[in-house]
């Protein structure tokens, strides 16, 4: 992750593994992406970002809104624990309501998504596989961040 990816209004996906059964804690095997994102800050720190949390359509709506906004909020717990300026840091959960929308990256990783397809509901049921099926469900429970202010200060 360098400044150079990323400009005011860019996203990155960051692959961060919750413990089990609608757990919002990372695992420990997701703390090295965490303690990147770390670095990256350290040496951006003319940036503020956004960490947005998503999940997949199954459960209570209600329930699934309140578990990403759990998720955002440990994340930036961890980077603030890291020593992050909270005040360079906002969280949002979006739970279900934004589903993700199959780029050339996740096309060429799983040839059965077509690109620019939105992994729906309706869409997901259709998959012709329960296996397919769960790796949508993964692609839509989802971290991300989002540079949402550059300043010309280091």
């Amino acid at each position: 992750m360098t400044d150079s990816v990323f400009e005011v209004g860019q996203i990155k996906r960051i692959q961060i593994i919750y413990e089990l059964s609608g757990g919002c804690h990372p695992t420990i095997e997701s703390l090295h992406v965490l303690d990147s994102v770390v670095i990256f800050l350290q040496l951006n720190e003319n940036l503020k970002i956004e960490i947005v949390a998503h999940t997949d359509y199954r459960g209570d709506s209600t329930m699934n809104e309140h578990l990403s906004e759990l998720r955002a909020k440990r994340v930036k717990d961890y980077l603030t624990e890291k020593g992050i300026e909270i005040t360079r840091l906002e969280q949002k959960g979006y739970g279900e309501y934004c589903p993700i929308v199959v780029c050339k990256e996740l096309n060429k990783k799983y040839p059965f998504l077509p690109i620019g397809q939105k992994l729906t509901e309706d869409y997901i049921k259709k998959i012709d596989s329960v296996e397919k099926q769960e790796i949508a469900h993964m692609l839509n429970c989802r971290t991300e961040l989002k540079i949402i202010k550059k300043t010309n200060m280091p």
